[in-house]
């Protein structure tokens, strides 16, 4: 349990503020931390290391990473807009190699690899390595998240590798949630309107985790039907996107 509630903290830092980052490197409120395929390589890498019987987080890693180097390389040579459409191609290439091997996987693999792609916050049973490599990439990724809302920079590959790092770190162990890169975000900007940088991410992060808690408590209950962290926090957070199209108009994120 206490695992758990550990990676529910560092996955309501790591999420909504890799979202911040995207969204102010791009300046575009649907900058999302799953816009450059990290959550398409997660799963391409979690569904290779269920069909040769690795451990998931492993494959998961390994295929981040590379996604997240090939992804840096792109991002020196393109513009924010062909970045974007990069990123959506990019992901749904892995995304078609991630399809064909977890079709080729064997059903209790599979189901492994289903449990762990939902996102749940029972991560214990791991060798402790995976943990300690956790750490470390979040530790990286939160020393440049941090260097980031102080400095406040214009796109540098070196904050975009780093978040990189950040949501790589949790995604790895735990698996993908879906909406909160993308919407506390925005939900905190219409809240508190013109805040600081700084404001802006404690306040993504105080709600993020709350969501994430909340969506944690409400599955643990669900006794005898399981329902998948990711897919009921998209349920959960589908009203605050109908609160988002309707209480502003689209803007630019500067």
């Amino acid at each position: 349990m206490l695992l758990s509630v550990l990676y529910i903290i560092l996955s309501g830092i790591a999420l909504p503020m890799g979202g911040i980052q995207m969204q102010k490197m791009w300046h575009n409120q649907l900058g999302d931390v799953y816009s450059v395929g990290l959550g398409s390589a997660a799963c391409l890498g979690g569904a290779l290391a269920a069909m040769l019987g690795w451990s998931i987080p492993v494959g998961a890693y390994l295929i981040c990473l590379s996604a997240a180097i090939i992804g840096a390389v792109f991002y020196v040579f393109l513009n924010n807009t062909r970045f974007i459409t990069f990123g959506m191609l990019f992901g749904s290439l892995i995304g078609s190699f991630g399809t064909i091997v977890a079709n080729n996987t064997t059903p209790e693999n599979l189901q492994l690899y289903y449990r762990w792609a939902g996102c749940s916050f029972k991560v214990s049973g791991y060798n402790h390595y995976i943990y300690y490599l956790s750490f470390l990439l979040f530790a990286i990724g939160l020393v440049s998240a941090w260097q980031f809302v102080r400095n406040r920079p214009h796109s540098h590959v070196y904050y975009f590798l780093n978040l990189n790092l950040l949501v790589i770190s949790v995604i790895s162990v735990c698996g993908i949630v879906g909406m909160i890169s993308l919407t506390v975000p925005n939900l905190v900007r219409i809240i508190f309107k013109n805040c600081s940088l700084l404001k802006e991410s404690l306040w993504s992060i105080l709600i993020s985790t709350a969501l994430l808690a909340v969506t944690f408590i409400i599955t643990e209950c669900s006794k005898g039907f399981y329902l998948p962290i990711s897919a009921t926090m998209s349920i959960i957070a589908f009203p605050m996107v109908i609160f988002l199209m309707k209480s502003e108009k689209d803007h630019q994120i500067q």
